[in-house]
């Protein structure tokens, strides 16, 4: 439903910008209607590069236009900002483009004074949104890429697949991520998209998705406690739109009180709460640290988010933001870049020394 909503608002959008722009143009009014229209056809397909590129060729021209106000070329300041504009626009969505396949390896090394049986590598991977930004390929050498990371834990931090995803390609991505069971104790918490619930065509309940997951021997925590061992436990929370989801001391009254506390959270809530609580480590996903530019800064300036992207700490509490290894919408990321975090937990107490 929310897509069908966008890609009306955006249609009825593109089609009166470019209608307005073509008939500067003294074309005959049914034939820049015409034109206008079909133009305006990618709105109804969010996911494709057509798309991003009208947007970003909509925005350099709306920008262009303001530099050159002073301009009084009627039709051949249209073509000129129009040429210019495509230029702009293709290099944009081209970088773009790039930047959203190019995963990176993100590593943080988290120290604490906690006692812990051994040091630990976690690895997280978050909002792949799959497979709006990659094929089963790309999956699979990513896939292969954590495992050789040889992790203790991996912590799947939401939004793996959406709204559009399809039952064939969630059974598709689960499938390629139980791989990485055979070394490593995976985890999953739910995101806002998993369900589908902006969708009135591949929507799936939370229980369905739930037994899909763990059919592939993943360990779903929906406001559950796990403790890998004695000395360090996970906090697995449902995601925050679920208005009567446990909170964090209900949680951690669950586990021991001298252990290592971790909360995963598929967004970046309740920091201040969780540190004043004694949580030791915090790890959200959910923002795709802006993913289009000027986003990220946008959501900085009016502090939108509790942590945009990165690494923070809050009293004796590690907060980490991934930017995930994925986006929503389109495969274009033009802010910031595309992850998967590797984290190195050592203790620095006597006894582990």
């Amino acid at each position: 439903m929310l897509a069908l909503l966008l890609s009306s608002v955006c249609f009825v959008c593109f089609f009166l910008c470019f209608a307005y722009e073509l008939h500067k143009l003294r074309i005959k009014p049914k034939t820049y209607v015409c034109i206008a229209m079909l133009l305006a056809l990618p709105a109804w397909d969010i996911h494709s590069i057509v798309f991003a590129f009208e947007i970003h060729f909509i925005i350099f021209y709306e920008i262009a236009k303001l530099f050159t106000i002073w301009w009084k070329g009627g039709k051949t300041r249209v073509l000129a900002i129009g040429a210019l504009s495509l230029l702009l626009a293709g290099a944009w969505v081209g970088y773009g483009f790039y930047n959203m396949k190019h995963i990176v390896r993100r590593e943080y090394v988290i120290q604490s004074e906690k006692q812990l049986n051994h040091n630990y590598t976690i690895a997280v991977l978050s909002d792949l949104h799959y497979p709006t930004t990659m094929n089963k390929q790309e999956l699979a050498e990513l896939v292969q890429q954590i495992h050789r990371e040889q992790a203790d834990i991996v912590l799947l931090c939401g939004d793996i697949v959406d709204e559009y995803t399809s039952m064939k390609k969630r059974e598709e991505v689960f499938s390629l991520l139980e791989g990485l069971c055979t070394k490593s104790d995976v985890f999953y918490v739910f995101g806002n998209h998993d369900t589908g619930q902006y969708s009135f065509q591949n929507a799936i309940s939370k229980e369905e998705l739930r037994s899909l997951i763990e059919a592939h021997h993943i360990r779903v925590l929906e406001d559950e406690v796990a403790c890998v061992d004695d000395k360090l436990c996970l906090v697995g929370r449902d995601d925050y739109r679920i208005h009567n989801r446990k909170s964090v001391a209900t949680l951690l009254s669950m586990m021991p009180d001298n252990c290592y506390k971790i909360v995963v959270d598929h967004q970046p809530r309740e920091l201040e709460k969780s540190a004043e609580l004694k949580v030791d480590l915090h790890i959200s996903g959910h923002t795709h640290a802006g993913q289009l530019f000027p986003l990220y800064y946008i959501f900085e300036c009016f502090h939108l988010n509790e942590l945009n992207y990165g690494k923070e700490t809050i009293a004796q509490m590690e907060a980490i933001n991934t930017s995930g290894a994925g986006g929503w919408g389109f495969a274009i990321r033009s802010d910031h870049h595309s992850e998967y975090v590797i984290l190195k937990l050592q203790s620095t107490s006597a006894s582990n020394r």
